[in-house]
Order: structure tokens, then sequence, then C-alpha cells
């Protein structure tokens, strides 16, 4: 620790956080999901140490519709890293 508190608090926040993600992710895949879309955080004070932090969205089957997604798709099923996708604000 560096001697300033709030770095750890940080730390172990975002540690927490990819947890939840972690768990939320594998138990869709349990369930035979390919995505999980509207994913969200929650969370509540359990005691004044302890919070609760808590990942949910919609695991669903994600099927690819254009080449592109396709590609991604593949690129996924073979163990690679998938492109990033470009994002637009709708008008």
């Amino acid at each position: 620790m560096d001697g300033h508190p709030a770095v750890e608090v940080v730390r172990v926040l975002r540690r927490n956080r990819a947890d939840a993600i972690a768990q939320m992710i594998h138990a869709g895949r349990r369930r035979g999901a390919t995505a999980i879309v509207g994913m969200r955080f929650d969370n509540r004070d359990i005691t004044t140490s302890y919070v609760e932090i808590c990942a949910y969205g919609t695991a669903v089957l994600a099927i690819p519709v254009t080449e592109e997604a396709a590609r991604a798709h593949a690129a996924l099923l073979a163990g690679a890293q998938a492109p990033r996708q470009e994002t637009r604000e709708l008008s």
C-alpha cells in the first residue's frame, strides 16, 4: 500500500466488481448463453465495513447476423480476442 487508504479501497472494489462480472458470465454460460445484455451493478451496505456488489443482466443466445459479427463470433469460439465494435449514438 502506498500510504493512502483510498487507493487500496479502489483496488478492492475493482477486484470485487470483476469477480461479480465473472460470476455472472459463468452463470450465463451454464445456461447456454453467448452474451449478457443490459448489464448493471447494484450494491448495498451489509454493515459499516461490508458492502455487497451484484452484477446482473439478461443472458441471451446471440446469433451473428452480419459478416463482421460472424467473424468476431468465430474468433471468440477459437479463443481469440474479438475485435472491438465501434459504438455510435442513435439520433
